[in-house]
């Protein structure tokens, strides 16, 4: 089965804005990376290859929802 470009890229990029939007809500904002690559099935090293920091996967966060 082929799958359009970018496509797993896209649901890796949505998994951790879940997870992180998620987490934000029930631990607050002092949740760490490790967490919410932890909680998106994913790794820290993604969330730093999407957002480049926390700050920026805040930003993104809040431009998603």
């Amino acid at each position: 089965m082929s799958r359009l470009p970018g496509s797993i890229d896209q649901r890796k990029k949505d998994a951790v804005l879940d997870a992180a939007a998620a987490l934000v809500v029930a631990r607050g904002p002092g949740v760490s990376l490790g967490e919410i690559a932890t909680h998106s099935k994913g790794f820290k090293q993604t969330i730093y290859n999407y957002f480049g920091c926390k700050p920026r996967l805040f930003h993104a966060l809040g431009k998603s929802r």
